[in-house]
């Protein structure tokens, strides 16, 4: 039986991709999964669009939503439409959505090219402007777009590559998830 080569190339080259879409957390190999989040790398206020520098500490009692996006990337752009819904979804419960923009080429290190970007898309929850990979290497990302789900108590719970679009099943879940995490009560019982 000869095998065309073409073929085999689609059929591994799909493989790939489908491992790719799946979460990282049902990958055992992701040291991050079940540890604490790492301090956000960049402290001084222009390094930050939309808030204040933020810390973990503050941060404690409230899930918190991480996307590592990039102002050129397609995949990207088209996950913003539900990044948006994210923040709607959520704005009276105890989650918080925080972008990490980390540049993949050197005119996305200008954070007036970023703050154009953030304001095309109408973008109004925190994006840290991580430029020297600070934050991408403690986190040991690898991909644009990557979603980080972090619980209450500030461990990484669930990690997510690849395009995410309002009503698809994997965005689904994942608001579900956020949504699970969010009710949960904080071990701090002075918090919610």
């Amino acid at each position: 039986m000869k095998f065309d080569a073409c073929i085999i190339s689609r059929a591994l080259l799909s493989g790939f991709f489908l491992l790719l879409m799946q979460p990282v957390a049902s990958r055992t190999n992701y040291p991050m999964i079940d540890q604490p989040l790492p301090e956000f790398s960049q402290t001084g206020q222009e390094q930050w669009l939309n808030s204040a520098p933020l810390f973990l500490e503050v941060l404690r009692g409230r899930v918190v939503v991480i996307e590592f996006w990039t102002s050129e990337c397609p995949s990207c752009f088209r996950t913003v439409a539900w990044m948006k819904s994210l923040q709607r979804r959520f704005a009276d419960r105890p989650v918080t959505i925080i972008g990490v923009h980390t540049p993949e080429f050197d005119h996305e290190r200008r954070i007036e090219n970023v703050a154009a970007k953030v304001e095309e898309f109408e973008l109004a929850f925190p994006i840290m402007v991580d430029n020297d990979y600070a934050y991408w290497s403690a986190i040991k990302n690898a991909v644009w777009p990557a979603i980080y789900i972090v619980d209450k108590t500030g461990i990484l719970r669930h990690v997510y590559y690849g395009v995410k679009q309002v009503g698809d099943s994997q965005s689904r879940r994942m608001a579900t998830m956020i949504s699970r995490l969010a009710k949960q009560p904080h071990p701090d019982t002075n918090r919610q």
